[in-house]
């Protein structure tokens, strides 16, 4: 929700280092964190109040979208998310060269030669093998190693404000302050179920059922003449 995944497209100028050091400013629980750093972005802003320490001078200066954090990214994409539950039997097709270079064209501005050259390879090493293959197999990967798991000063500055002890600025009035917010989210939740069944019964009470007349239907000449 930081910096960014399939659901969120994040803050704007948050990487994994900054995304470190809003965590260890704000040390909370899940997204309580993040609400805990929303709350004084938003008052710090809003009263004019200076920084306390150079971490949050930059912070300070980053835009916040109305809604972050947003709850129905950890709650609806990944706690329960909607997902195929067709018991089908997968099986491979083979990719519509056409349709992908008009794709490609429109998108990328790529031309005919440009999308034959990436794909042509892969299509026809995929007519090669009649079994599913690993991605790899398509390309070569190298791995470069890493001897410093740790290089940026700031992730260790981050990381060593995380497990100090100091870290349990988490006071009463915060943990209030979290109780309180989950208390109206599950308030809203209830109503909403609430509002569904409601409406579902009066939907239920106002089909009306049709009558279908017994006997002969008489115009108003037929009425008079008799």
């Amino acid at each position: 929700m930081l910096t960014g995944s399939d659901y969120t497209e994040g803050i704007d100028g948050v990487g994994p280092v900054t995304a470190m050091e809003i965590l260890s400013e704000f040390p909370n629980e899940g997204i309580e964190a993040l609400y805990e750093f929303k709350d004084w972005w938003t008052n710090a802003n809003k009263n004019a109040r200076p920084p306390t320490n150079k971490v949050r001078a930059k912070l300070l200066k980053l835009v916040l979208a109305e809604r972050f954090p947003d709850e129905r990214i950890p709650d609806d994409a990944y706690l329960n998310p909607a997902i195929d539950e067709s018991t089908e039997k997968f099986t491979w097709g083979r990719p519509d060269l056409d349709a992908l270079r008009d794709y490609t064209r429109e998108r990328f501005g790529w031309n005919k030669s440009k999308v034959d050259e990436s794909l042509l390879p892969v299509i026809k090493k995929l007519s090669e093998r009649d079994t599913q293959t690993h991605i790899d197999s398509f390309f070569t990967v190298t791995l470069k190693k890493q001897t410093n798991l740790f290089p940026s000063k700031r992730i260790m500055s981050a990381l060593k404000k995380l497990t100090s002890p100091e870290k349990g600025n988490n006071n009463e009035e915060t943990n209030v302050k979290a109780t309180k917010r989950k208390a109206r989210t599950s308030v809203k939740k209830t109503a909403v179920k609430k509002t569904k069944r409601v409406a579902s019964k009066v939907t239920k009470k106002k089909e009306v059922k049709v009558v279908k007349p017994q006997g002969p239907i008489l115009s108003e000449e037929s009425s008079e003449e008799s």
